[in-house]
């Protein structure tokens, strides 16, 4: 693996992926406060200012470290959503990402702009083999943005995730470096 230390920005079309910084709190705090986000997104415990701060300020020192991604989704000089690796295993050449976007933005293709272009520097910058990412079952807008990136339907994980007191199908999706 070619690892970047600490995040670099990637440039896409329409879109810049960024670092985290400190006025990007009322950007997630809006995101995390969002109940289709909360339904669809692991991210419980994030529904104070105080507790995104702190969810922030952890991520950003992660961050820093060597193999560990995070970027800001920005549109027009504006924070639109967050994506990141969110899982690897370097011994097997694989990751698996995840993406969040804010309701004003969604069904305008920048989540599938902005996954193309992480996959892109995760496979042919970094060298990872397989990039991989999943939704639950019901989420729907999350499979067809995996589609419009390029991924490949994978298959459907019954009960993989235990989230808000019941277990949740996921369907995954990857990408291969040679595609």
């Amino acid at each position: 693996m070619n690892h970047i230390v600490g995040n670099i920005d990637i440039k896409t079309e329409r879109l810049l992926l960024r670092q985290l910084k400190e006025s990007d709190l009322e950007g997630f705090f809006k995101i995390f406060s969002d109940p289709t986000v909360a339904k669809n997104y692991i991210c419980e415990g994030l529904q104070s200012k105080e507790s995104v701060k702190a969810f922030l300020h952890k991520t950003y020192e992660y961050s820093k470290e060597n193999s560990c991604y995070f970027w800001v989704i920005e549109f027009d000089t504006k924070m639109i959503g967050f994506i990141n690796l969110c899982d690897h295993v370097e011994t097997f050449s694989r990751c698996e990402v995840g993406f969040c976007i804010d309701e004003d933005y969604r069904g305008k293709g920048y989540a599938s702009e902005a996954l193309s272009g992480v996959l892109n520097f995760l496979t042919n910058i970094v060298g990872y083999n397989k990039v991989s990412a999943a939704h639950f079952k019901d989420n729907t807008a999350s499979g067809n943005v995996m589609k419009k990136a390029n991924m490949t339907y994978e298959g459907e994980r019954k009960a993989e995730v235990f989230y808000q007191g019941k277990f949740i199908d996921c369907e995954y999706y990857y990408y291969l470096k040679d595609n």
